[in-house]
């Protein structure tokens, strides 16, 4: 049996990813969930040059994290509505098929080994789009409460908001994610910054344990959206490129959702 540790990742095989290591997540024993090589550094490579000849452009205001993308994010929606969110799915699923043709799809990676984990399973959420590309350049210190940031939306409605990621490619230095000890609460609007793209004030949570995970090819990260978290910048001359997206638990006997 894996102990806690005050505040770290539970680093395990994709064999090992089981219901306990679910509850030790949700229960807040660890900061995240951490496999390495889900991926292989094959895999990842061909999705890179996939990504380069596709192109990507660059994240709206909206986001907490500054990148170039492929796909759609609900961050870039928050200002409008979920049916402009919707209109755009059809091209943008289109898009990432374009760039996946012929290429392993993280995502099903992502979707199979957290729903075999799962006793319902998994599934993209009805007519979201899941499986953002991005390449990161940093994130402020933020939090994602989906049932907060987007009360009216069908993903609104889950009951614990997580995300995953997989790292395609690794700076020289640089790229680290971090994860507080720290869950958002209610009154925390006090120390958001005026411009609320800019995040958090960082020093509030100096108090905390904070746990910090660096860049590897194929390293997959599970985490719980609501604890304070950021991506800092990555440094050098390789470009930091994941895929990832949301999860959502609405029930325990309901399948665990996956959206963008």
């Amino acid at each position: 049996m894996i102990t806690p540790s005050p505040w770290s990742a539970m680093r395990i095989r994709p064999a090992q990813f089981d219901a306990g290591a679910w509850a030790s997540l949700l229960a807040g024993e660890y900061s995240s969930i951490v496999i390495d090589e889900l991926l292989s550094p094959t895999a990842c490579a061909s999705l890179i040059q996939a990504i380069r000849r596709h192109g990507m452009r660059k994240t709206l205001h909206g986001s907490n994290i500054e990148s170039s993308h492929s796909g759609i994010s609900v961050a870039d929606y928050k200002d409008r509505s979920e049916a402009a969110y919707f209109a755009d799915v059809p091209l943008a699923i289109e898009e990432r098929q374009a760039l996946l043709l012929g290429l392993p799809d993280p995502q099903t990676a992502a979707i199979e080994l957290l729903g075999a984990a799962w006793p319902h399973g998994a599934t993209v959420a009805g007519r979201y789009f899941s499986g953002v590309v991005r390449q990161l350049t940093k994130s402020t210190t933020h939090n994602d409460w989906t049932p907060r940031d987007f009360p009216n939306w069908i993903v609104g409605r889950i009951n614990r908001s997580l995300s995953w990621h997989v790292y395609l490619s690794a700076p020289e230095t640089g790229g680290e994610f971090c994860v507080w000890r720290r869950p958002w609460q209610e009154g925390d609007e006090e120390y958001q910054f005026a411009d609320a793209a800019l995040g958090y004030d960082e020093s509030f949570l100096s108090a905390y344990p904070v746990a910090i995970e660096g860049c590897r090819v194929g390293r997959f990260v599970v985490f719980d959206t609501r604890n304070y978290h950021a991506f800092r910048a990555p440094l050098g001359a390789t470009p930091c490129y994941v895929i990832s997206s949301f999860l959502g638990i609405v029930a325990a006997d309901r399948p665990m959702i996956f959206w963008s």
